[in-house]
């Protein structure tokens, strides 16, 4: 319960919230349940890439990148690809 009302708290303070209201039955809460769900519902999006026309501009802009030129290659074209 303290782990959930901890995250909950910290999820607040992210959004800018001075004050929440809780159900109780979020705070009790299985914590593997629940990380389960917030993975799945809130922070999957972030967590993935897709390479391709959407997703390219997300990942050559990516800040833990420290070249100053971002290079893809298209192996769909490249004959010199090893396939396994």
């Amino acid at each position: 319960m303290l782990s959930n009302l901890l995250q909950e708290l910290a999820l607040a303070r992210d959004h800018g919230q001075a004050q929440i209201v809780l159900d109780e039955a979020r705070l009790s809460e299985n914590p593997v349940s629940r990380l389960t769900r917030m993975i799945r519902n809130s922070f999957w999006s972030n967590l993935t890439r897709r390479i391709d026309g959407d997703g390219l501009e997300k990942i050559c802009a990516d800040p833990k990148v420290s070249q100053s030129t971002t290079l893809a290659r298209d192996t769909a074209s490249d004959a010199s690809c090893c396939f396994f």
